[in-house]
């Protein structure tokens, strides 16, 4: 939230880094916004909002810093289910 992500936005990117993402920040020229999101997307990124609903899905309601942490099988098996099948980025 320092660097001016909401609060709701901030407690997203830290579930999805408890869960085994890592958080990647760009700062680009909006003309080269598309080339970033491919690169981003060539490499597996994936967008927040989509993974959210999917978590809400199972039960998810909001990111809690008490919550045990996920083993190293539960975040590889979550990363390879997610390779499988990518969401697109940019709505």
């Amino acid at each position: 939230t320092d660097l001016g992500v909401d609060e709701t936005q901030a407690e997203y990117y830290a579930e999805a880094v408890r869960r085994g993402a890592a958080l990647v920040t760009v700062r680009a020229d909006e003309s080269r916004v598309e080339e970033v999101e491919r690169i981003l997307s060539d490499h597996g990124a994936f967008d927040i909002e989509d993974r959210v609903v999917e978590w809400k899905s199972e039960g998810w309601t909001r990111y809690n810093p008490d919550a045990e942490p996920y083993s190293i099988d539960d975040i590889e098996r979550n990363r390879t289910q997610h390779r499988e099948t990518p969401p697109p980025l940019g709505r």
